[in-house]
């Protein structure tokens, strides 16, 4: 026995396919440059077509390179409105597309990545570039992004080295990120080729990477490097913690890394003060142990150094005066003079208050002295603890 089965269920629907196309780049309006984005998490274009009561919103991401395209569009006209992006917004573009319609998109990019460099020297992967920030906002991140893939950015990367610099950055100002490889060689293999890729993104609320061109290395050798002799208490590469009084990143002359810390002292207090995100195992012993820093001053003949009050503390109990060791920080017992000064300061001369201090469990710094006025820049980096054998 046979059913009988409509014919309607066999038609076809008569819609056409697609066969509209449409591409371009996202372009500086000033250099002419494609804004190099993310694949991922990256800039994505927003576009609505005409002609329907409630148009559903498509998207298409914007390549790695700043380049679009979609080949699966029908012909018409469209609204495009960059939806996530990494530059500045700007006004509703309107576009007839036809089978094959180009559209290059003129923006101004949160950040300039300008001259970039990246190179390879021993161990170390070395980018060189200077920021230029196009908002009043401050550059929140830097990174350098290493990836077998040429789309290496923030988000798709094998390992990668970042700085929160929370900081407006001076535009004339070179900035170093060093990637050591032997500290990567879970990732980084020798004789292996890797694309590494520079990136910076600004502290504007929702804004997305802006990068350099990626560019592809090889490894060569890789050679295995000790440990440090020392555990490091803070490498002053961002401000995290760093609460007390206004500080900032100074990207000049630092004696390790990228930065270190400034403070333009106006005659108050305190010079410097750090409520460490988490606590540091210092790895020595009071018997031997130091504490190592490295302490910038620009005039050492300003104010008395001699009288008044001063110190410079560490504690494990989460604000001065409790289970501390203090140094005074005077002139002439510790040496100082115009510029970088190298400071040792042995653990068993501190003067110790409010408990023993817990030495594996350092969560607070502050350096302070209430003889000096204003007019004196200071600046701090790469604090440490040493065994002193």
């Amino acid at each position: 026995m046979m059913s009988a089965v409509s014919c309607d269920l066999f038609k076809l629907d008569n819609f056409d396919a697609p066969d509209g196309a449409l591409s371009g780049r996202i372009l500086d309006s000033e250099t002419g440059e494609c804004v190099q984005s993310d694949i991922i998490e990256g800039t994505t274009l927003k576009f609505i077509e005409h002609g329907y009561k409630n148009p559903e919103s498509q998207y298409m991401r914007v390549k790695c390179d700043g380049t679009y395209a979609n080949t699966m569009m029908f012909q018409g006209t469209y609204s495009i409105i960059p939806d996530s992006r990494n530059f500045m917004q700007i006004d509703t573009i309107e576009v007839k597309v036809g089978k094959h319609t180009t559209l290059d998109i003129e923006v101004i990019p949160y950040l300039r990545i300008l001259d970039p460099s990246i190179t390879k020297e021993g161990n170390n992967i070395i980018a060189k570039f200077r920021v230029q920030s196009n908002t009043i906002e401050a550059v929140k991140t830097l990174g350098l992004y290493a990836s077998d893939q040429p789309i290496v950015g923030e988000p798709v990367r094998l390992c990668c080295i970042e700085a929160g610099v929370n900081t407006v950055l001076d535009s004339d100002t070179q900035m170093t990120l060093i990637m050591n490889a032997s500290k990567f060689t879970a990732d980084l293999k020798p004789g292996k080729d890797y694309w590494f890729r520079i990136g910076a993104v600004s502290a504007t609320a929702g804004a997305k990477f802006n990068y350099a061109p990626a560019v592809l290395l090889n490894m060569g050798e890789i050679t295995e490097e000790p440990e440090p002799d020392y555990n490091l208490l803070d490498d002053c590469e961002d401000l995290d913690g760093w609460n007390s009084p206004p500080v900032y990143l100074d990207f000049t002359d630092p004696r390790q890394g990228m930065s270190s810390i400034r403070n333009d002292f106006d005659g108050g207090v305190v010079l410097f003060q750090c409520s460490f995100p988490a606590p540091v195992d210092a790895g020595v012993s009071i018997e031997k142990g130091l504490l190592a820093m490295e302490f910038y001053v620009s005039d050492i003949s300003i104010g008395d150094w001699a009288s008044g009050d001063s110190s410079i503390e560490i504690t494990s109990g989460g604000t001065y005066d409790q289970h501390e060791l203090a140094w005074p920080l005077r002139k002439e017992s510790l040496g100082l003079r115009n510029g970088w000064n190298h400071l040792e300061l042995p653990l068993k001369d501190a003067v110790s208050t409010g408990g023993d201090i817990d030495l594996s469990a350092i969560d607070f710094l502050r350096i302070y002295h209430t003889g000096l006025p204003g007019g004196i820049s200071f600046k701090i980096d790469n604090l440490r603890f040493i065994e002193n054998e």
